[in-house]
């Protein structure tokens, strides 16, 4: 490889599933060589991650200055969903001191399941509120083609739940429709589309994009699908990546171990090291695990490039430090999730972890 790892980089996409495991996360990223870290947090609702945004502003106290975090919204969790409900939200969000928002309302099993489309009225107060703001958002919506594809599914996203051919999901089309429907109505929001907007085999629908909205982004978290998709066109994938250069972020998507610690620790750094290999060097070399089955093509991109996906347009959009938290902010946070587990049934072990949580945040 080109520059071995000489470039600093920060990790724009991270998961964070409980409070417990952030040092877990922290140790693994930093063995992976991505000692800063954004934490992104999911749809919070009844049945998965209320603990989400809590847990993020704790690993943001632990670890000060190493990790961004952006929270999601609940809904479900005590009040009623409406316009005036989602502002106060964001206002508490950043109140709080998180540096972004991020929306997994457009994946098609949190669509399915809120069930606002996007570009409903009880999002306008909400998106005019991050628009006037310049908040960004990083903003995952739909998901590879062929998870609708009976034919064509992968057998991985089958045994994730990411099966959508039976008609009850809405189709990839419409999530774009929708999404970029919300762009027309706010054109300078700051958003940071996953995954690269799932556009890896539609380059120029995202050129597109990018020149009609300048605050627009793409990060290039990897899905099973794209680097698949890059490889036999990697000349061009070069100088599109040249010159849309200030668009395009760095992110892997990692998590903290649900598996054991040593399979954990590998294929995060096997990932990064497939990605930095096809962002830096030339070479055809064999791909990591949902990446591609097959082998991949780099695209040698100069150090210059480098610099900005791998750091710099992170810290034009989110800074070069996180956002100081505001504990009194936080603790209110986690002080309105812990009342909603303790009055609703089925609850027990978002509440326990609540209470874990505001006993270290008042420790720290």
């Amino acid at each position: 490889m080109n520059l071995g790892s000489s470039l600093p980089i920060v990790d724009g996409h991270v998961h964070l599933w409980r409070a417990t495991a952030a040092d877990d996360l922290m140790d693994l990223s930093e063995k992976a060589g991505l000692p800063r870290i954004h934490i992104v947090c999911s749809v919070g609702t009844p049945e998965r991650a209320l603990n989400a945004n809590a847990a993020a502003y704790l690993a943001k106290a632990r670890f000060s200055g190493r990790i961004y975090g952006s929270g999601g919204l609940h809904y479900g969790a005590g009040e009623e969903t409406t316009p005036r409900t989602l502002l106060r939200q964001g206002e508490s969000l950043l109140a709080a001191g998180c540096d972004g928002v991020k929306m997994l309302e457009g994946k098609p099993t949190s669509r399915k399941r809120i069930p606002w489309r996007m570009d409903d009225p009880v999002y306008a107060l909400w998106f005019g509120f991050l628009q006037e703001v310049g908040v960004p958002i990083l903003w995952h919506v739909a998901d590879p083609e062929t998870f609708w594809d009976p034919v064509r599914i992968p057998a991985s996203a089958k045994a994730n739940g990411w099966d959508y051919t039976d008609g009850t999901y809405p189709s990839q089309g419409q999530l774009f429709k929708e999404a970029e429907t919300v762009l027309e109505r706010y054109p300078r929001l700051r958003v940071v589309f996953a995954h690269f907007y799932f556009h890896s085999l539609r380059p120029e629908r995202l050129e597109s994009l990018f020149i009609r909205f300048p605050t627009v982004h793409v990060d290039i978290t990897p899905g099973s699908e794209m680097y698949r998709n890059f490889s036999p066109r990697a000349s061009f994938w070069r100088e599109f990546f040249t010159r849309w250069q200030d668009r395009i972020l760095f992110g892997t998507d990692n998590m903290a171990p649900r598996e054991s610690w040593i399979q954990a620790r590998e294929g995060m750094r096997d990932k990064v090291r497939m990605m930095r290999q096809f962002l830096e060097t030339n070479e055809t070399f064999e791909g990591f695990c949902t990446a591609t089955s097959r082998w991949v093509t780099g695209i040698g991109l100069s150090e210059g490039v480098l610099r900005k996906i791998y750091a710099g347009n992170f810290e034009r959009l989110y800074g070069a430090v996180p956002r100081p938290l505001d504990m009194e902010a936080v603790l209110r946070h986690c002080d309105k999730v812990a009342k909603f587990a303790r009055r609703t049934p089925g609850q027990e072990e978002l509440l326990k972890e609540m209470k874990e949580i505001q006993r270290t945040l008042e420790q720290l």
